[in-house]
């Protein structure tokens, strides 16, 4: 038993940490004879769910987070920091300091995006952005 991905196994990985986690745009990306999105959400979580792939994917996330900038650990100690201090401290840049706490928490998000410390936003693929609730049924008497 081979412990190396396919190609298209390693394909799919590497897509799938470089749009930030998105399983169904990766297969689409590599998988281009798959059409529907609920194919490619229901393969690709297939996909994710195997060894040798997940196995991969946290190697290749501790690789990232090494060189990273700034680990997961240090953002939220920043987090922590803005909570605790106040704004007249800030927090430095190349244009000055960011005195306003909102800023502050709003610029750190950014980092942890860029860094890819959250995963990517979800979207939802099976509502089309309707409720899921079921419609209010009246009844007559």
């Amino acid at each position: 038993m081979k412990n190396k991905l396919t190609n298209r196994h390693q394909k799919f990985c590497d897509e799938y940490l470089a749009n930030g986690m998105n399983g169904t745009r990766a297969y689409l990306s590599v998988y281009t004879n798959v059409k529907k999105d609920e194919t490619a959400m229901v393969n690709a979580s297939r996909l994710l769910s195997t060894a040798k792939v997940s196995e991969y994917v946290k190697s290749k996330q501790k690789e990232q987070s090494e060189k990273s900038l700034m680990s997961y650990e240090e953002l939220v100690n920043k987090f922590i920091w803005v909570v605790n201090n106040s704004e007249e401290e800030g927090i430095p840049t190349k244009a000055g300091k960011i005195t306003d706490r909102s800023s502050m928490i709003s610029a750190l998000k950014e980092v942890g995006k860029l860094l890819s410390h959250y995963p990517a936003d979800k979207i939802d693929h099976t509502t089309k952005g309707e409720s899921m609730n079921p419609p209010e049924i009246t009844y007559k008497d």
